[in-house]
């Protein structure tokens, strides 16, 4: 298994291929930065997406991260909620099964969504 780098989010270890690229929707202020799904470098087997969204706080935000699957819709195998308030939201997993993932936040006019990535 291959640990990925979150950029500057203190998650991530070593890695073998580049680091994924956030990947940003919006503007003014609201805008949302999600990352892909990567291993947290301390060995715990744990599997984190990381999204921000900025704003005044007054729309929930759903972050999930979803396993790709090759009949009818990706499964959500995980998923955090929070506010639009420029927090940090983290859904986890624990040793998920190998295959392909990427996380997605929730926004009014559009979900954003990271590259998918080989778990």
């Amino acid at each position: 298994m291959t640990a990925l780098s979150l950029g500057n989010t203190g998650i991530g270890a070593a890695q073998s291929a580049a680091p994924a690229a956030a990947v940003t929707c919006g503007e003014g202020n609201d805008v949302t930065t999600v990352y892909p799904p990567g291993w947290h470098g301390d060995g715990s087997g744990n599997v984190s997406g990381v999204s921000w969204r900025t704003g005044d706080g007054s729309q929930t935000v759903i972050v999930s991260i979803y396993r790709v699957v090759a009949w009818g819709p990706d499964e959500e195998v995980t998923r955090v909620t929070g506010r639009n308030d420029g927090a940090r939201l983290q859904p986890t997993l624990k040793w998920p099964a190998h295959g392909k993932y990427y996380t997605e936040s929730s926004r009014p006019f559009g979900d954003c969504a990271s590259q998918v990535v080989d778990i």
